[in-house]
């Protein structure tokens, strides 16, 4: 059986990328729009537990954020992968992310990198 991945973003787009790349990669995947239909499914009973969660920060409803301390504060979620996305490039993000995922040491890459010969300026 194939490891199964959940993406939870609010973004079809965002979504459909992940599951093509995850799936033709060989695994399987479930996604969710909100994390408020995400934690219903996983509350289901007989509900296969994923090994990895992208989590996007940015959900009406109910954040990434909150879908996080949700699971982190519940012994049966603690062991689950979470990968947390966002398009936020903001310092206060980086900041709340590692306090909230609980377990992911520092924040990681969030977004491209300026080209080391431009001095960090785009062309307009």
């Amino acid at each position: 059986m194939s490891q199964l991945i959940m993406v939870i973003d609010d973004s079809v787009t965002v979504r459909k990328v992940i599951e093509v790349c995850l799936r033709r990669a060989g695994y399987a995947v479930i996604s969710f729009p909100n994390g408020v239909k995400a934690l219903r499914w996983l509350c289901s009973p007989g509900v296969r537990l994923p090994d990895l969660v992208f989590l996007d920060i940015g959900m009406p409803a109910m954040d990434g954020y909150a879908v996080a301390q949700y699971l982190r504060a519940r012994p049966q979620y603690r062991q689950m992968v979470i990968v947390m996305i966002s398009g936020r490039r903001g310092v206060l993000d980086r900041l709340k992310a590692p306090v909230h995922s609980r377990g992911c040491p520092r924040s990681l890459w969030h977004g491209p990198r300026p080209n080391p010969g431009t001095n960090g300026k785009r062309k307009v």
